[in-house]
């Protein structure tokens, strides 16, 4: 099995193609997790409880069930779902095409080159391309934009008054 994505769904699907005894690689294009990372403001924190943190094999263990995980602490909850899955995984490896073959195998041809599976599973999320409305094109060159992707912290921001849209 090849699976696309070394996200949550990624390295879930390994944890439990390892449990199966199925052999598989991972590919991912960044690194994995790469988005709580690189892609998170400073202040992020979840919006649902901690204890619905049930990855495979790892659930929440902390001491604020009720509580809601920051940014850097659900880089650390991820680092030790990293670890304990293990997973076979090809860092900066990007998935360029998947076809299905003749004789029903899958043929992934990579960043790397090409590999041969029985079955591919797609976990790349959907979340990777951020979406700007056309409108904002029209906005005068005076009014700020930031794409969430790219919002780190307030200091980035001018001074004044702020719009989220979205």
């Amino acid at each position: 099995v090849l699976v696309v994505g070394g996200g949550q769904a990624g390295l879930s699907i390994s944890y439990y193609l390892k449990q199966a005894g199925i052999e598989h690689l991972v590919f991912e294009k960044e690194t994995v997790t790469h988005g709580w990372r690189r892609q998170r403001w400073d202040a992020f924190c979840l919006v649902t409880p901690n204890w619905q943190c049930q990855l495979p094999g790892h659930p929440y263990r902390g001491d604020d069930p009720h509580g809601f995980m920051t940014r850097d602490e659900i880089i650390d909850y991820l680092d030790g779902f990293v670890a304990m899955v293990d997973a076979p995984v090809l860092e900066h490896t990007g998935v360029l095409r998947v076809a299905r073959e003749e004789d029903g195998r899958y043929r992934v041809l990579t960043t790397r080159g090409a590999y041969t599976a029985d079955q591919v599973v797609v976990a790349s999320g959907g979340y990777h391309t951020p979406i700007v409305p056309r409108l904002a094109e029209r906005l005068p060159a005076s009014i700020a934009q930031v794409q969430s992707s790219a919002y780190r912290n307030a200091a980035a921001l001018p001074e004044g008054g702020v719009l989220v849209v979205g």
